[in-house]
């Protein structure tokens, strides 16, 4: 009895060994499996593997992306989308509209049409703009040895891309941009070497132009690398290397009219003429007018030979303009100083008081609106009007039903009327 026990022990031994090494090799082979398929996504982020899941097959790719964007840190955002701009994500083969607000991956692509921009923010303070008929593609580069971390970079492939660095949140930051021809590092400048601004311009030959505003960019190309300067460009050609940096036109002086000039819109105001002063080593100048102070939008963007540029029909509100000088080679200067200028439309008429207005008071004053180089009475009584086209004045009242005239003559001694009613209560 006890020698059968004994053998049915030892013949135990081997079965267990048996199982105890198929599960280990069951756990290595998919511990294996597991490092093979994070090294893939890691090579291929744009592959799709949804469909090695069940019930993941029939999911769209939009959907999967948005679901993405939620989980993982946003590589960038399209802060601003105006007119046509388009994105291309690496995982598709179709251009869609792209819109403000818009999350971007990596190795994503954006392209303007004409008469269109784009604003694109990193973070760390990165932000480019660009101009129409550009396109970018957006990526990214792996660094340090312990924590790994991505740093964004821009290959332009043609157009204009204004880069905005601010390297306040991140000391010594730096952006790296890359051409056809060329790669640009770009690093901040100034007291606290804290901003850099710049402008990479790819022109249809491949050629390129590099203009530095503030801060500093490293050129590198055909082996020949240049540091250019603040208000400095070089010419990258396609086959040259960058050439010495130039200096750039001095930024343009505005003539008229003031900052903060206001217009009043009436019969006799047919245009506002924005005039600046000519530069000898500038054959043209790049004019915008905006109503937003940051030129965020344009409604005038045109370049002209002439020293002044005409503009009717503006509306009533608030305007800002500036003028950029180009040299012989179409390189644009650093902008002039911003002015603005206010066009105001004023009407004819009474805004307070409303009509048969109930009032207890023995006197009541009188507002309104009327073209400043019109005459106004109230009750016959002359009203100065200021230069925004706004009149107030003081009128007695008698208990019961009183009636106001406004009466407005202008130059040419044409009159226009408007009347209210009052009831003075005791």
């Amino acid at each position: 009895m006890g020698w059968g026990l004994s053998k049915r022990r030892l013949g135990s031994v081997p079965l267990f060994r048996f199982l105890a090494e198929a599960g280990l090799a069951v756990l290595i082979a998919f511990l294996c499996f597991v490092l093979l398929l994070l090294g893939v996504m890691h090579r291929f982020p744009e592959m799709n593997l949804a469909g090695l899941w069940p019930g993941s097959a029939d999911r769209p790719l939009s959907a999967e992306r948005d679901e993405t964007a939620s989980t993982e840190a946003v590589f960038a955002k399209l802060t601003t989308a105006e007119n046509e701009v388009r994105r291309k994500s690496s995982a598709e083969i179709i251009w869609s509209k792209a819109y403000q607000g818009l999350s971007l991956s990596e190795r994503d692509a954006v392209q303007t049409l004409e008469n269109s921009r784009a604003i694109i923010t990193f973070n760390a303070g990165k932000r480019i703009t660009l101009e129409g008929n550009s396109l970018v593609v957006l990526k990214g580069r792996e660094e340090g040895f312990i924590k790994k971390e991505t740093r964004p970079f821009v290959e332009i492939v043609s157009g204009t891309l204004h880069g905005n660095l601010d390297a306040t949140r991140a000391k010594g930051e730096k952006l790296e941009v890359v051409t056809p021809t060329a790669t640009v590092e770009l690093q901040p400048g100034g007291k606290d070497r804290s901003h850099a601004r710049f402008r990479v311009d790819v022109r249809p030959d491949k050629s390129s132009n590099v203009t530095v505003y503030q801060g500093s960019a490293k050129v590198q190309a055909q082996g020949v690398s240049v540091e250019v300067g603040e208000n400095q460009v070089t010419h990258i050609g396609l086959t040259t290397p960058p050439s010495a940096p130039q200096a750039l036109p001095d930024p343009v002086l505005l003539v008229a009219p003031d900052d903060g000039k206001l217009y009043v819109r009436n019969d006799t105001l047919q245009e506002v003429v924005l005039t600046w002063a000519s530069q000898e080593a500038s054959e043209t100048y790049h004019v915008q007018v905006s109503d937003s102070p940051g030129f965020l939008s344009t409604l005038v963007d045109e370049t002209r030979s002439e020293t002044a540029l005409p503009i009717t029909g503006l509306e009533a509100g608030v305007y800002f303009w500036r003028v950029a000088a180009l040299d012989k080679h179409g390189v644009e200067a650093e902008w002039s100083l911003v002015r603005s200028l206010e066009v105001v439309h004023p009407g004819f008429g009474i805004t307070f008081p409303e009509d048969n207005q109930v009032i207890a008071a023995e006197t009541i004053w009188v507002e309104g609106e009327a073209t400043p180089t019109e005459a106004v009475y109230l009750n016959g009584i002359r009203i100065m009007v200021n230069e925004r086209g706004h009149f107030k004045g003081q009128l007695s009242l008698t208990l019961g039903t009183n009636l106001i005239v406004a009466e407005a003559v202008n130059p040419v001694g044409a009159s226009r009327f408007q009347t209210r009613t009052v009831v003075r209560e005791p």
